[in-house]
């Protein structure tokens, strides 16, 4: 049954709501932020790699009631949130989807419910994955990785949902024990399906991240990309392709429904500006790619590339950044890459556990961290919507 009509009553599904800022918001994740850097320090010094989920679940369930609460943040919030009140699945027919909902909704729990257990999912896939791979670098890992995640957390809802259990699959796919890896990328592709994407991506890093590709090449096309052509020259690659589309398979069934969403999805009339920056922004964003990018590297080519976990991160943040800013102003393409974002906390805990191999370094190091402090006052503390749920009511009120 379409439900199509309940989203036209509430106008602007995707509305965006400035609420200023609120005293309760910001102590909430004041609080949030030293409790990630004690119990990542927590994890870091785990003597048991087994006996890692008892010690650190008050903050997994912390970090998820927060998140859990929260009030029309996230693009795709209120979407959710109806579907789930009306029965709406239509839209979503993934197998583990569906499931969970149903077990939700079968114990009666309320429609926020479902973002504490996204929430859970996130934040425990994470820890399990730093804990498999990288624990000596979790003091810096954790709060990073949620720096740059947790505006995708709200917004991909989902999509973050399933990346959950790609990260278990990937760290699996790192230890060499595909079985398991392949079981959770099922997992993963059952809840959204866009997911195969992003694994068939991870596994093509994984397939050369021995494959020595310095960091002056990586920074070259990065600007070339940034600077030089970006989101418009994509727009170009994407039409120029519609028109071979139709060229060679216009008439064929299979195209047809491709070449039908084609150009909302990928040509002109995807294109947003709401994900253009400003000059200054590009300035300082860029830069702090580029210093991760070369520092890491330094410290991989000083260690003979022996790392080949931090290989696997140095190619996967590389070469993802560079195709996000290749696609930034298209939202579709963008949610695919802006997942792997999160891998420069891995590469940052790397070079932060190492000794510096030159004076100037600490002067980058310092940039580094200042950047990630301002990267989260600037999106997360002075967040434009800081609405929880008992702020559901005067103009907030939309009837869930």
């Amino acid at each position: 049954m379409d439900f199509g009509w309940l989203y036209q009553i509430y106008g602007e599904i995707n509305a965006q709501y400035d609420t200023g800022i609120k005293f309760d918001y910001i102590v909430l994740y004041i609080i949030l932020c030293f409790c990630t850097i004690y119990f990542s320090s927590k994890l870091s010094q785990l003597k048991n790699e087994k006996s890692w989920f008892l010690p650190l679940l008050p903050y997994i369930i912390a970090f998820s009631l927060i998140e859990g609460v929260r009030y029309l943040r996230g693009t795709d919030y209120l979407l959710y949130s109806l579907s789930y009140l009306y029965d709406d699945e239509f839209r979503f027919r993934e197998f583990l989807w569906s499931a969970l909902r149903e077990t939700l909704r079968g114990l009666h729990c309320s429609y926020w419910m479902q973002f504490f257990v996204f929430a859970f999912s996130w934040i425990t896939g994470l820890i399990f994955f730093i804990k498999k791979i990288d624990r000596k670098y979790a003091i810096y890992i954790l709060p990073i990785a949620i720096v740059f995640s947790l505006g995708g957390l709200e917004n991909l809802i989902r999509q973050s949902f399933a990346f959950s259990f790609l990260l278990v699959a990937i760290a699996y796919l790192l230890e060499k024990k595909y079985n398991y890896a392949l079981l959770f990328l099922v997992v993963a592709i059952f809840i959204h399906n866009a997911t195969i994407i992003l694994a068939l991506f991870a596994c093509f890093i994984y397939a050369i991240r021995k494959v020595k590709v310095t960091a002056v090449t990586y920074v070259i096309i990065y600007v070339i990309v940034v600077f030089l052509l970006g989101g418009n020259f994509f727009s170009i690659v994407m039409q120029q392709a519609e028109k071979l589309l139709q060229i060679i398979g216009g008439g064929l069934s299979v195209t047809a429904y491709y070449l039908t969403d084609f150009n909302r999805f990928l040509g002109a009339d995807a294109y947003m500006d709401r994900y253009s920056r400003s000059v200054v922004t590009l300035l300082f964003a860029a830069l702090f790619d580029i210093v991760v990018m070369v520092l890491s590297y330094k410290h991989l080519k000083h260690r003979n590339f022996q790392d080949s976990n931090t290989l696997f991160f140095y190619h996967l943040f590389c070469i993802s950044n560079i195709l996000l800013q290749f696609t930034t102003n298209f939202m579709v393409v963008r949610r695919i890459f802006t997942m792997f974002y999160m891998f420069a906390a891995f590469l940052i805990g790397y070079v932060m556990h190492e000794k510096p191999l030159a004076k100037g370094e600490n002067v980058l190091r310092l940039y580094m961290f200042a950047y990630v402090v301002i990267f989260f006052i600037k999106n997360i503390l002075l967040a434009s919507n800081q609405l929880f749920l008992w702020d559901a009511d005067g103009k907030y009120n939309v009837g869930l």
